[in-house]
């Protein structure tokens, strides 16, 4: 018999909204896709942090108005063509949304709450985990925007090396 979460997990310091869905997905014990299918959110809204997607996805999460703009916050949003808006900054999109996704593994080693991934990680210009003063490295690559921030689907290919320190 499955038991089901009494509650969602809470957003971490710096984590972003792909992170958090793929924890709440983890929690629930389905996939992001189709936890997002059953919140009515679309794959695109979500990808794109277009508002009514962000809603559904707040209102089925228990994300508070604060909660959820923190979280926009460290993913990033947009800001118009080839902009984005984050931390009150605008970037070009390419300064944030590349096809390498890469992290601290001690954060991804010690991390209580299952692997959050940060936002200051995706910044290109960043090298250096905020925290651990570990450099951050490529974890994975993928062109399609949904199978690269799909974390929980891909965390089970690297979690056995991070854990062992490699």
């Amino acid at each position: 018999m499955t038991t089901l979460p009494i509650t969602n997990p809470t957003p971490q310091k710096r984590e972003t909204l792909y992170s958090y869905a793929a924890r709440l997905a983890a929690t629930w014990q389905t996939d992001t896709r189709s936890l997002l299918r059953d919140m009515d959110v679309s794959i695109a809204g979500f990808v794109n942090l277009r508002a009514a997607d962000l809603e559904k996805f707040a209102h089925w999460s228990g994300l508070d108005t604060n909660q959820m703009n923190e979280v926009a916050s460290w993913t990033g949003v947009s800001a118009g063509p080839h902009r984005i808006l984050f931390r009150g900054e605008v970037f070009s999109v390419r300064a944030l949304r590349t096809p390498v996704m890469r992290g601290c593994p001690v954060c991804l080693r010690t991390d209580s709450d299952g692997a959050v991934f940060r936002g200051d990680w995706q910044y290109r210009d960043v090298s250096v985990c905020l925290e651990h003063q570990h450099a951050l490295v490529a974890l994975w690559e993928d062109k399609n925007i949904f199978a690269r921030i799909d974390i929980r689907a891909r965390l089970p290919e690297i979690m056995e090396d991070v854990r062992a320190g490699q």
